[in-house]
C-alpha cells in the first residue's frame, strides 16, 4: 500500500505517536527527518549513510539502534541525522 503523504496516518498511529520521551525509541521520531533521504540521495548512497549514521565514532563497531549502544566496545553512541 501506497500512501499519498508522508508520514501517513499509519506511520503517524504506529510509529510517531508512540514511546514518546523513551530514548530507546529515538529512531521512530526520527523518520521524518531521516526517510526523505532516500529520494534525495538514491538507494546506494541512502544505504552508506545509513552505514555510516550507525558505525561507532570510537571504535568502528555496529550501533544497535533500539539500546544505542556499540556491539564492540560498549560505547553510547546516538547518530545524527
Amino acid at each position: 500500500m501506497e500512501c499519498s503523504e508522508f508520514p501517513c496516518i499509519r506511520v503517524e498511529d504506529k510509529l510517531l505517536q508512540t514511546h514518546r520521551g523513551d530514548p530507546r525509541f529515538q529512531y521512530r521520531h526520527e523518520i521524518p527527518a531521516v526517510s526523505p533521504k532516500l529520494l534525495t540521495l538514491g538507494e546506494e548512497a541512502y544505504l552508506q549513510f545509513q552505514k555510516e549514521r550507525w558505525t561507532c565514532r570510537a571504535c568502528g563497531g555496529q550501533v544497535v539502534f533500539y539500546h544505542y549502544t556499540c556491539t564492540t566496545c560498549g560505547a553510547s553512541y546516538f547518530p545524527e541525522i
